[in-house]
Formats: C-alpha cells, structure tokens, sequence
C-alpha cells in the first residue's frame, strides 16, 4: 500500500501564501495562495512556479517568461487572467485568476463515470464561449495596431474551465506562438497532444489559427458524444487519424447528432484548412445560430445547473493526491530525421503510450480489475462497464477545487443528464431527481485519456503519397 504523501505546510513565498500544493509535473508545481493587505483585504490566486532545478535552464525560462509576457495581454472575460509575474529567490513564478471549479476533462470523465452527457445545447454553449475567447485572441494587436498572430496550439478539454457558477474560461498559453515570443517552435518539432492537433500540425505544414478551429470541433464532437474522437492504442496510428482526418468514430458513435450540427461539425474538422470555418467568431456564429434556430439558447445558470446535478450527492475528502495531478509542458517534442531513438520513450515511468505506468493503462484507467488487454472483459474496445466507470475519481485542475471528490458507487444513483428533444427549451434543476432519467447513448461510454505526465517524441507522420508538404 502506497503511503499518503505528507499534508502540506502553508509557506511564505515572496508577498504570497502557499497555502496547498494542487499539482506538480515535470516543469512546474502549482499551488492555491492567497494574498493579504489593509483591513482584512485577502484574495485567492494560483501560483504557478518553475521548479528549482530547470530555474538554471535558460531556454525553458525565456519560454516561461515568454508565456507571461503573451498572457499578459490577453485580457478578455473567457481567458483565465495573469495578475502578476516575477522572480523570487531565483524561481520565475506567474500568479493566475483562480477559477473554483472543474476543467474539461474531469467533466467527460464524470459524465462518462456516470453515464451521461451535457446537453446538446450546453455542449455548444461551452464550445462558443472557447470560440469567443479565440477569437479575441486570433485578433489581438500591439500598441502599433499590428496583429499579433497569437495560435493558442494546445486546445483540448483539460485546458477549458468552468466555474461552479458557470462560466467558461480558456487557459494554459503555455505553447501559443505570438510575434512577442522571442522562441518558436523549430521544423520538425511537435507540441500539444496528439487528438487535439490539427492535420496539418501533424504533417508539419504550417500552422495558423485554423489549427485552433479544429482543435475545438474535436473537443466539441467528445463533448457530444462523450468519446474519444481520435483513438487508437499507440500514438503512430492516432497521428495517422489526425493527419486524415478521420471521422470513423464520429459516424459510428454521433448518429444522433442531428443532420445540421453534423455539417458544423464537418466544416470545423475539414482536413483541408481552407475548408473549415476561416475564423473562430464564424464557427461561433453558427454555434450560435444553430442554437437560436432549435430554441436552446443557454445561459451560465444552466450550465450551473448541470454541473449541480452531475456532482449531486459527492461530498469533498481531503486526501487530494498532488502527484496524481498534472502540469502543462512547456518544453517542445523535437523529431529526430529518423523519426524515434530506439524506443523514443522517457526511460522512467512512461509505458508505451506516454502514460505513467503504474497503475494506468492504454487509456489512462485504473489498471485495477481490467483484464490483460486493459479492458474488461465482454466489452468493446473502448469500453469499461458501469460499475467500473462509477467508481473512477476525477483530478482536480489547477485552478479547480483543491479537493478530490468519490463517486457514486453505483450509476444507478444517480439522474441521466442527456439531450433533451430538438425544438424544447433547455431547462435543468439542482434538487429534484427526475421520475424517468433523460435519453444517454446506449453504446458503453468511455473515459477520456488521461494526460501524460511528460511528453514523449511522436514517430514522424508524412503525408499521404502524392500530397504537396
């Protein structure tokens, strides 16, 4: 039996108190803090910290700095807001708008967990405030009135927050490339994770803010089915998806998807970059149409309302487990000319999928119970059963709640949150379990990925024959 790690002991740092440790990776550690002045004034903030040893690391810390001097201008109510940044004894440090809540992830392993989905109209909801927030960021400009070209180029679910009050913030520009970065990212180097990249990030053509677009059609198309949309066992054939664009998946598991939302969804996961939506405002727009047109206009209250229902009944523990939770990587995935070493995995702790091997499986799963292949038996290859899947806990994000919550442990506690039919407003309550639980898919749901705790250098990925590079 794994010992607890040691409860942790509030401590000074500069004019900040650390008060609990959320997160550590291999970059940097993460705490919740607080800031005290005159008359009782105390404010609540996350400290992000690089840790002591890469303080020395030059380049990693001109990428550091160059991630606060980008964030610092990004000011916009749906990004997650720098509020200070500096150096004390010789650590580099940002302090960041904490947001008490749940990120994008821990809200598709719940939904999964629990069987159930957000609602269609809640889903698109969440992906236009992410569109709205790029599209302020796609369009930022200096003193000079010169855009900027900021790429955010790590879109997924673990990067999307939403407060227990319901707002929708992006955060972690810890790879974004802007003309204020003094560091870009070389040929042949690879950043982001792997189902969220856009076809030509893969294929190392140039990248632009499309990337951006595609990236939040795959995080809504999971959103709606509550599936992995690219996924494979081993990151060579999810690069080869990616790079074709495959939709398999979402043919096979968003049947239900109504006629029209799949064509938003094609034109946002277009392969070809000139065939998507052109700027996140116009996928946004559609969003927004598509939602007027079927009377599923939501509000912030209704997604409070579904995250009210969708955690009913946990109640906090305090055993929140920081070296369970991730960090964002700054650093960059170089390719080598022949694509890998001999086995191109991080010699400790990783498996061969990038994953910290112990206790996890191909999926990021508790490997508990699970038979050889990492699935339960009699299931598809996605899929845990229902008891399983209830009893998985859900990590805290680092500007999320600082505890850790159980879940159910049986499904069947719990109400169905899923679509309700097209044409009816959207409406959702906190206290009542309803008599019949809501549609859900009928297929097994499967749980999301979990992040790798250091990235791994990805085989090299060319086109397909005859493709221009």
């Amino acid at each position: 039996m794994t010992d607890k790690p040691p409860p942790f002991t509030p401590k000074q740092f500069g004019r900040y108190l650390l008060v609990e440790r959320l997160a550590v990776g291999g970059m940097a550690e993460i705490f919740k803090a607080k800031t005290k002045g005159a008359h009782g004034f105390e404010k609540t903030l996350v400290i992000k910290r690089i840790l002591p040893h890469l303080a020395v690391d030059r380049e990693f810390t001109d990428m550091f700095i160059d991630e606060a001097k980008l964030m610092v201008r990004l000011n916009h109510p749906k990004i997650v807001q720098v509020l200070d940044f500096g150096e004390i004894d010789r650590q580099y440090y940002m302090a960041l708008e904490y947001i008490d809540g749940i990120d994008g992830l821990a809200l598709l392993r719940r939904c999964a967990s629990r069987r159930a989905r957000p609602t269609t109209g809640i889903a698109l909801h969440v992906a236009a405030d992410v569109l709205d927030a790029l599209a302020y960021a796609h369009e930022l400009r200096d003193e000079r009135g010169e855009k900027l070209g900021v790429i955010h180029r790590d879109i997924s679910p673990s990067n999307i927050f939403i407060s227990w009050l319901g707002e929708v913030k992006l955060g972690d520009f810890g790879i974004a490339r802007a003309a204020v970065r003094r560091g870009h990212t070389e040929g042949g180097a690879l950043k982001g994770k792997y189902g969220y990249m856009a076809p030509e990030q893969v294929s190392d053509r140039p990248v632009d803010c499309r990337a951006d677009i595609f990236a939040v059609g795959v995080v809504l198309t999971e959103l709606l089915m509550i599936r992995r949309l690219f996924y494979a066992k081993n990151d060579l054939e999810v690069l080869l998806q990616v790079r074709d664009a495959r939709l398999d998946r979402l043919d096979r598991y968003g049947a239900r998807i109504p006629a029209d939302l799949r064509a938003i969804l094609d034109s946002a996961l277009a392969r070809d970059p000139n065939m998507r939506y052109q700027t996140a405002a116009a996928f946004r727009d559609a969003l927004h149409r598509y939602l007027f047109d079927h009377r599923r206009m939501v509000r912030a209250d209704d997604v409070r309302n579904f995250l009210e229902r969708l955690t009913e009944g946990d109640d906090p523990v305090a055993d929140a487990r920081p070296d369970s939770l991730e960090v964002p990587v700054l650093d960059s995935v170089g390719l080598d000319s022949v694509g890998l070493d001999s086995v191109g995995l991080d010699s400790v702790g990783l498996d061969s999928v990038g994953l910290d091997s112990v206790g996890l499986d191909s999926d990021g799963l508790d490997s508990v119970g699970l038979d050889a292949g990492g699935l339960h038996s009699g299931l598809d290859s996605d899929g845990l059963d229902e008891h399983e899947l209830a009893t998985q806990r859900t990590p805290t994000r680092l500007t999320g709640r600082s505890s850790l919550r159980p879940e159910a442990r049986t499904s069947s506690e719990l109400p169905a949150i899923g679509d309700v039919p097209t044409g009816q407003p959207v409406t959702a309550t906190s206290s009542t379990v309803p008599s019949k639980p809501l549609e859900i898919d009928d297929d097994e749901p499967m749980v999301i990925e979990a992040r790798r705790r250091k990235a791994t250098r990805p085989p090299v990925v060319q086109p397909p024959t005859g493709e221009a590079p």
